[in-house]
């Protein structure tokens, strides 16, 4: 069995190694199973639907919002049959063109789990057939992304799906471990394409273009055989603790910041109140605005009054709402550590401060269970324990007792987690590399980078 998965978006001690269908079928329910408690925690809007194939393609499961249905889908599939595997791409793609036309602003794709070549397709469907280029070219056409997930030991009976992701701008992966195929189904660009650092992955395939809709179909079919023919091209993910895919970067990171100690309390100062003002302004969003401007200068001042010994607060000169914290790491695993946080005080409908909490991420790459890859932090403090009176220096502590004691209860990184209960002594051997690796800048090094003083000397 093998499957398609349509989307529409609005090592140590786990080491099992794939080789059986009986495996793959455990595997595959558990990345499932995996990938929809992430969308759900992270509250994506994704609708999902599941095509299975073996010697035809057949709808198992028609797209909808309801992920839990499609979860139960998941759970009584069984392995047999062949591999139709370019027959249920086709399916997924019309399956999604159908679909879509009542979110024409949705993101598309099909995520490809399997664990062989094609031997079923009809040849129309075959992009390695001159006949069959008309596939991926209706696909890059139609803005429908190809992830593939190739499971098995012999990367060469892969080349031709992951030709497609290729040329789709999509992902390659092979997990070669259960430990590696549940942390990559943890990462948010493979859980939502709004997380995708799109540019850049476009940028790494330009060398043939990814809109393939003004060639003729020589030239196609010369493209699909160059990409699967690549050892470059058409190699998998690199995944590993340090190296995976990226995320798109915050626009306010590299913003010209200003260090909150060095405000005066008169900057700080609330020189309109929230019930005053022009009577022009009545309206309920200037009054928001008013408020929110209001509580942040009030966040500033709290902080500035009583400033934390192992923290620097900096905040962007373009965009108020937007903070960075540098801490010191507290005595134990993290002690020889200084980490790089930032704050986002969103606007906006579905999150706007303070009414929701603000969004943070570690910049500094982290080994830490409740943080992920891209430093996205777990912690109750951000949705379910959250409330309008809860202040920034409180999220900022909250944050910072996370490296003094992680929350093993609550965690994001289920891989990290598991390292920890099986070894901790080994854990916190690894937490230390990872520190050499990406903390060693001291507050005063970061401070000069930040502020822009990097190179500079004095007098």
């Amino acid at each position: 069995m093998h499957w398609a998965l349509p989307t529409e978006q609005t090592e140590r001690g786990m080491a099992t190694f794939l080789s059986s269908l009986r495996v793959f079928t455990h595997l595959l329910k558990q990345m499932f199973d995996q990938f929809v408690n992430r969308i759900l925690a992270y509250g994506y809007s994704t609708h999902l639907g599941l095509i299975t194939f073996n010697s035809t393609a057949r709808v198992a499961q028609p797209l909808t919002h309801v992920v839990e249905n499609f979860r139960t889908t998941v759970q009584k599939l069984r392995d047999h049959g062949d591999t139709a595997l370019w027959d249920a791409i086709a399916l997924a793609r019309d399956q999604i063109q159908e679909y879509s036309a009542a979110y024409p602003e949705a993101k598309k794709r099909i995520l490809c789990i399997s664990d062989g070549v094609d031997t079923k397709s009809n040849a129309h469907n075959n992009p390695t057939l001159g006949s069959g280029s008309d596939l991926w070219r209706l696909l890059a056409i139609n803005d429908i992304v190809v992830d593939s997930f190739c499971l098995g030991n012999d990367e060469d009976e892969h080349r031709d799906l992951r030709a497609m992701s290729y040329l789709t701008n999509g992902y390659k992966f092979h997990p070669r471990s259960l430990a590696q195929a549940m942390a990559i189904c943890e990462m948010e660009p493979v859980l939502s394409q709004l997380e995708r650092d799109v540019e850049g992955i476009a940028a790494s395939r330009r060398d043939l273009g990814n809109r393939p809709s003004r060639h003729g179909t020589k030239l196609l079919v010369d493209r699909f055989s160059i990409v699967r023919n690549s050892s470059f091209m058409a190699r998998p993910e690199i995944v590993t603790q340090d190296v995976f895919p990226s995320r798109r970067e915050h626009p306010s990171l590299s913003d010209a910041f200003v260090e909150l100690k060095a405000v005066s309390r008169k900057d700080l100062s609330l020189n309109t109140t929230p019930g005053g003002g022009d009577a022009n302004n009545s309206t309920s969003a200037a009054s928001q605005r008013k408020m929110r401007t209001y509580r942040i200068l009030s966040e500033m001042q709290l902080i500035v009054a009583d400033p934390h010994p192992h923290m620097d607060v900096y905040v962007s000169e373009q965009n108020m709402s937007f903070w960075k914290a540098v801490m010191q790491g507290p005595p134990g695993i993290y002690e020889q550590g200084v980490f790089v946080v930032y704050l986002d005080m969103m606007e906006g409908e579905d999150s706007a401060y303070p009414a929701f909490a603000p969004k943070a991420r570690f910049i500094t790459p982290i080994y830490h269970p409740n943080v992920n890859r891209h430093g996205r932090i777990c912690h109750s403090i951000f949705d379910r324990n959250w409330t309008t009176d809860t202040s920034n220096k409180m999220v900022l502590s909250t944050i910072y007792g996370l490296l003094l004691q992680p929350d093993y209860t609550d965690p994001i990184n289920i891989v990290v987690t598991l390292d920890f209960h099986h070894d901790q002594v080994a854990f916190a051997e690894v937490a230390r590399e990872s520190i050499g690796k990406h903390a060693t800048k001291t507050r005063a090094q970061w401070r000069a980078k930040i502020l822009g003083e990097e190179g500079q000397s004095a007098g």
